[in-house]
């Protein structure tokens, strides 16, 4: 049962006891959204990554693996960001609260995957049985992992 809310003033406070209902959050002048600086970060690293990639699109000849890696990673990276912020904003304009963990997987696993195929058609080995497969792949890996956040 819960005491009324006039409490008599005494010098001794020992025996009070503070509901978590009664105390307040204080408030603050300025208000932000706690990720900006995680997104304006993201957007850095998407475009130093791009402009890492038209570099080496435009400079490296492709001969051998290390120039095939210069031109998959920032790649890579660039779209990783790139899908991050994508997912976040849509997640946002959804009007749900985006969380910067689960944008950052979907970034992930939707870079992996042209990244990935353009990878196996570089090393002349794609087929569209292995884009369905790595597409495939990606879709149950976003459905186990996001089915796995609800749990927890």
């Amino acid at each position: 049962m819960r005491p009324t809310v006039d409490h008599q003033k005494s010098d001794d406070d020992s025996g009070r006891i503070i509901y978590l209902g009664d105390v307040r959050r204080k408030r603050t002048g300025r208000t932000r959204a706690p990720d900006a600086e995680y997104i304006v970060a993201f957007a850095l690293i998407a475009a130093t990554a791009f402009g890492m990639w038209f570099v080496v699109l435009f400079k490296v000849a492709p001969e051998r693996l290390l120039t095939y890696a210069l031109f998959f990673i920032p790649l890579w990276v660039a779209l990783t960001s790139t899908a991050c912020l994508i997912a976040y904003w849509l997640e946002w304009r959804h009007g749900g609260v985006p969380a910067l963990r689960s944008c950052l997987r979907r970034g992930v696993l939707a870079a992996s995957v042209p990244v990935f195929n353009l990878a196996a058609a570089a090393a002349h080995f794609w087929s569209l049985p292995l884009a369905a497969v790595s597409l495939l792949l990606a879709t149950v890996v976003e459905v186990a992992l996001s089915r796995r956040s609800f749990v927890d």
